[in-house]
């Protein structure tokens, strides 16, 4: 169903377009077809907005429609909120989502029990001061969970 469901996210693309939805995103796709969608917001009061209502009137049932046949190609589906931690971040040229020319993403999620956030946190600073030490360019960003989760 991949190609399906990258037929029915063009289409997706293309309508946003035509109807000038009012959001952004970036999307990263893993080696084993999971797709993320990437929207920054500014604070939570930002989830009460839906850049897609303009555009879901103007299409009408073309839209339920587009949404009923991506649903048939997963089966599962999750929604959650991470926040940058900027301190352990390591982009001396300045933080941002997109580098030029840099399309792939290497994923290391890390899981610790709370008794060990502290130490894990000192871990991450003598990462940073290791890269920065050595003019690494290799950047990373960290991220915290934060709402919700998948």
């Amino acid at each position: 169903m991949v190609g399906e469901y990258e037929k029915i996210a063009n289409e997706f693309i293309a309508a946003c377009k035509k109807h000038n939805a009012q959001t952004s995103w970036l999307t990263a796709t893993t080696s084993d077809f999971r797709y993320m969608y990437v929207t920054p917001i500014e604070n939570m009061a930002e989830l009460d907005k839906d850049p897609y209502t303009e555009m879901a009137k103007a299409m009408g049932d073309d839209f339920g429609d587009m949404f009923n046949r991506f649903n048939k190609c997963y089966d599962s589906h999750g929604s959650y909120i991470i926040t940058m931690d900027e301190e352990l971040t390591y982009m001396p040229d300045g933080i941002s989502q997109t580098q030029e020319g840099q399309n792939y993403r290497k994923y290391i999620y890390l899981y610790y029990t709370p008794e060990n956030h502290a130490k894990l946190k000192e871990g991450m600073k003598a990462v940073k001061e290791m890269f920065a030490s050595k003019e690494s360019k290799e950047h990373y960003r960290i991220y915290r969970s934060g709402f919700d989760i998948m």
